[in-house]
């Protein structure tokens, strides 16, 4: 399930608060799509989730990169 942002739970905040939320990335992985874009997948911590993160546009430095969440949803029986 991927969850578009603009909908995001928060549930650690960063130390600056204009900053936000603080995942806490645990891991990252680059992935490649079939049109040649790269997108940096992390795992965090701090929401349980994955984000995906636009590669060009974060070396932009676009604030917006990050495009979605996939929420950690263990399996039955976990």
């Amino acid at each position: 399930m991927f969850r578009p942002m603009g909908h995001r739970e928060c549930s650690q905040l960063s130390p600056d608060p204009g900053w936000g939320c603080f995942p806490d990335p645990n891991g990252l992985a680059l992935g490649r799509a079939s049109n040649g874009n790269s997108y940096v997948f992390t795992a965090n911590g701090g929401t349980d989730d994955v984000s995906v993160i636009d590669l060009a546009r974060a070396l932009e430095g676009d604030r917006r990169a990050e495009i979605g969440r996939i929420p950690a949803i263990p399996p039955p029986g976990a």
